[in-house]
């Protein structure tokens, strides 16, 4: 599988016994009925993950739940079969352990991108972020739009009280596109991230529904540009 560390955390490109344990550990059992779906029965139920059905705009990108439309895109990030791979996420979305997004450039009306939320630890109403963006589409702020919706929107109908985000500690561009979205730092996490063989050192940042500061109108509180 292809894995790209240059623009933030990575969305978790799960095999089928990758998602068999985590499923476990949550205490769900998986059901395999053949390569391409998932029968899920829940011994500790998850929380529901309703999302629009017209997804959540605003002037630059709209976020929607990916579907068989977006097969090119998910080639892109993941040697999987694409279908396997919506099927896959769409097992974790139904049991309220993960919430896949498309990432859509409203300029060309073409998805650049994904964005998740992941690692539900739903007893103490956290998750983490997970994003990938295409190499064309960097550069325009669409990530920093797409981030602030998808926080907003979330804090917004009270699903989370806190979400987490995790960049390597030399990734720069991550740690600014976090905090221009109202992420804080709150320390460095030792052998956290594994990029290829290589184990790396990680930032933490998070945000929480408190004391959020949504970016406005594409910028930080403090005014900076978008640059992811």
């Amino acid at each position: 599988m292809r894995m790209n560390g240059e623009h933030g955390p990575s969305l978790r490109r799960r095999s089928g016994a990758a998602v068999n344990a985590l499923l476990k550990r949550a205490g769900l059992r998986m059901v395999p009925v053949d390569a391409l779906e998932l029968r899920l029965t829940s011994a500790v139920a998850g929380r529901d993950l309703p999302f629009p059905a017209g997804g959540v705009s605003d002037d630059a990108v709209l976020l929607r739940q990916l579907n068989s439309a977006d097969v090119d895109l998910i080639s892109r990030f993941t040697d999987d079969s694409p279908a396997a791979w919506l099927s896959m996420q769409g097992a974790l979305h139904a049991a309220g352990l993960a919430l896949d997004l498309a990432v859509v450039d409203r300029a060309s009306g073409s998805a650049a991108g994904l964005i998740q939320l992941q690692r539900f630890d739903w007893p103490n109403h956290r998750a983490s972020i997970g994003l990938w963006l295409l190499p064309e589409a960097r550069g325009r702020g669409l990530m920093t739009h797409a981030l602030t919706l998808l926080v907003g929107w979330t804090f917004s109908e009270g699903i989370l009280d806190r979400i987490e985000y995790l960049a390597q500690t030399d990734n720069e561009r991550s740690i600014r596109l976090a905090e221009r979205c109202g992420f804080k730092q709150e320390g460095e996490l030792r052998s956290c991230l594994v990029m290829g063989r290589c184990r790396h050192d990680a930032v933490l940042l998070a945000a929480l529904r408190d004391d959020w500061r949504p970016c406005i109108d594409g910028r930080a509180a403090d005014g900076t540009e978008p640059r992811d």
